[in-house]
């Protein structure tokens, strides 16, 4: 990919999502890593997105978590619970660390998604129209 455009430890717990079945059937990526990474190529984004387009069970979401958490070696994991949103972040040591957000929006996409492994990835127009959407809700 030439650039940098992801950490190790981001591009293997993205690799252990994409093919985790509790998190594929549920999640699809979305945000500005999803465009940098499998679009632009651009810039380096710090967090992975993720939505569910339905309610979905935290203890499912937090058991798979736990393990990517445990096969990655994360040194500590903290939680944040919002409204209708999951917030983890995966520390390894005193300075690296992944966040990883699961939320729901509970609108349909306009195009299909592309695939990495078992992991759906929105697309150009529904990561914009998501990120007007969050713009004009703020």
């Amino acid at each position: 990919m030439g650039k940098n455009l992801l950490t190790p430890k981001q591009k293997q717990i993205l690799e252990l999502i994409s093919l985790d079945k509790n998190l594929t059937s549920i999640f699809y990526m979305t945000g500005g890593t999803a465009l940098s990474y499998f679009y632009f190529k651009h810039r380096f984004s710090e967090d992975l997105d993720f939505f569910s387009e339905k309610e979905f069970n935290s203890k499912i979401l937090l058991s798979s978590i736990s393990k990517i958490g445990d096969t990655v070696k994360a040194t500590k994991i903290e939680q944040q619970s919002l409204n209708q949103e999951e917030i983890f972040y995966f520390f390894f040591g005193e300075k690296e660390f992944v966040k990883l957000d699961f939320a729901i929006f509970p609108f349909e996409t306009l195009c299909k998604f592309r695939k990495f492994n078992n992991l759906k990835i929105t697309s150009i127009e529904d990561i914009a129209t998501n990120k007007i959407h969050a713009i004009s809700t703020r």
